[in-house]
């Protein structure tokens, strides 16, 4: 059975609708939001009913995944946690379900968790591709973990 795959998003300053519009561009239905803190002070629509009400509106479900995915202090450890297994797991159901990408707020995937840590375990773990939808509407892959070698930012 082939893996699925995962799209990843920063929200970065995008209005609310320009975010939908990336998604929809794709063809995402499902966002699972990795955010610790899943809110904005500088962007409110980017807080977590605010994000869930105008995503609804144009039919992509939103679900909250920031306890067991979002990026902690030491990522390392995090990931060896039961929490993160299982989270990792439901995001692999959910994106067999439907397309899924995972959400955070920073714009360029290079510089955020959603790679070093979920992208990464993801790839280790399911093998399955992973695609960066970007503030341009382009869309990257991303290199398998044996073409990535140490991440070049730190947690």
């Amino acid at each position: 059975m082939t893996p699925p795959r995962l799209w990843t998003i920063g929200h970065s300053n995008h209005p609310a609708g320009r975010l939908a519009d990336l998604l929809d561009g794709q063809g995402i239905a499902r966002v699972v939001d990795v955010r610790r803190v899943p809110y904005s002070r500088r962007h409110p629509q980017h807080g977590q009913e605010a994000m869930q009400s105008s995503l609804a509106k144009r039919g992509i479900a939103y679900r909250w995944e920031g306890e067991a995915l979002g990026g902690k202090v030491d990522w390392e450890e995090h990931r060896k946690t039961p929490a993160f297994a299982e989270g990792l797991e439901r995001l692999r159901a959910l994106a067999g379900e439907a397309p899924t990408a995972i959400l955070c707020a920073e714009e360029n995937p290079q510089q955020c968790h959603r790679l070093g840590l979920v992208g990464a375990a993801w790839m280790e773990r399911f093998g399955g591709s992973l695609l960066h939808i970007r503030g341009n509407g382009r869309v990257e892959a991303q290199a398998p973990p044996a073409q990535l070698g140490l991440f070049p930012f730190s947690n």
